[in-house]
């Protein structure tokens, strides 16, 4: 089982490969695809999880009048052959009608094309230009540097600015990719984070779209490890802060420092202290658990001689103001342990 097994995803829905689901990229959708209907050569540039790939995939599910040739220069062989590889797109009617080519106009589509071999450049470059017979339609090179360094200067002059540069998309945006990979018979799992822990995931990945999914599978991954059967995330209501998501980042390597949330300069400029934000009848109940770890209410109301069904509304109290956080389940009941934003803001009383 995993979580988005649990959940009743068929596959993980935050997987960084490559996906047809694309947010923010619509202008540059609609420009690729103007360029393939004209015929021209275009290029593609931007950062690693910028959504090159991903752009590339979705042309090619949109448009089925095309043969799409995809070649990725890191993994050619080296004995790749265009020709054969163009013939090998023919479809079934091409074959029994013996075409020689494929009766759809094929695109070629470079990735890394800073690895592509210059002599492969120019046999499809002579097969795109050739005005008798003209077997490719159209050129699409993708890379990550917006400098071409494998063409000629004439070619780079065929290409003018026919240049998509993809940028890290902006918070908004990010929200509403992880908004649409996360949506479920109508609802999307994506509610769970609160706003300043989504605010901290952008600011942890740098709005790299692939690190940000990376980081949020992370979180979702580390609520099942922890609960399992018992998962809060399953419930309607149930909010991740972003206290949770930077101690799960920190487990996992990943630096949050500089990240300030808005409560945490509210909380600053109120003055809030564990003496001032807390009741009582809370600290009581936090500083047992402090000391013992992970209780249970009867645990608790047994340490610090308190009724039960009065330790349990200072839990569901405490639940609130962010101060304790669900810990697992016994045989015993539900266990309760302090939560990392309280435990900062502990003194001696």
């Amino acid at each position: 089982m995993t979580w988005f097994k649990q959940l009743k995803f068929v596959e993980n829905p935050l997987d960084i490969r490559p996906s047809t689901i694309l947010i923010g990229l619509d202008e540059e959708e609609e420009r690729l695809k103007n360029h393939i209907q004209k015929g021209e050569v275009c290029f593609i540039n931007g950062l690693t999880g910028s959504g090159k790939t991903s752009l590339l995939k979705k042309i090619q599910e949109a448009m089925k009048d095309h043969e799409f040739i995809y070649l990725d220069a890191h993994d050619l062989p080296k004995n790749f052959n265009l020709e054969d590889e163009l013939k090998s797109k023919k479809s079934i009617f091409d074959k029994i009608t013996f075409k020689e080519w494929p009766k759809k106009p094929p695109v070629i589509i470079i990735d890394e094309f800073q690895e592509t071999d210059r002599n492969l450049v120019l046999k499809i470059r002579s097969k795109w230009e050739n005005p008798i017979q003209k077997r490719i339609k159209s050129i699409i090179f993708a890379q990550i540097s917006h400098h071409l360094h494998n063409v000629t200067d004439s070619f780079k002059e065929r290409i003018g600015n026919r240049t998509i540069t993809l940028s890290p998309l902006d918070s908004e945006n990010l929200k509403r990719m992880l908004s649409a990979r996360l949506l479920k018979r109508k609802r999307s799992y994506a509610d769970r984070f609160a706003d300043e822990a989504l605010n901290m995931l952008i600011y942890s990945s740098g709005g790299n779209p692939r690190r940000f999914l990376e980081q949020a599978d992370l979180v979702f991954d580390f609520h099942y490890q922890r609960f399992k059967d018992i998962n809060p995330i399953i419930k309607e209501g149930y909010k991740i802060n972003h206290y949770a998501v930077k101690e799960i980042l920190e487990l996992n390597g990943i630096n949050c420092e500089g990240f300030k949330a808005k409560t945490d300069v509210k909380k600053k400029s109120t003055g809030d202290t564990f003496e001032t934000y807390f009741t009582e009848n809370e600290k009581k109940v936090l500083n047992f658990l402090i000391q013992k770890g992970p209780s249970t209410y009867s645990q608790i109301a047994l340490g610090i001689k308190i009724k039960k069904a009065m330790v349990k509304r200072i839990v569901q109290g405490l639940k609130k103001k962010n101060g304790v956080k669900l810990e697992g389940r016994t045989d015993q009941g539900y266990t309760w342990n302090v939560s990392p934003h309280a435990k900062r803001m502990t003194v001696k009383i």
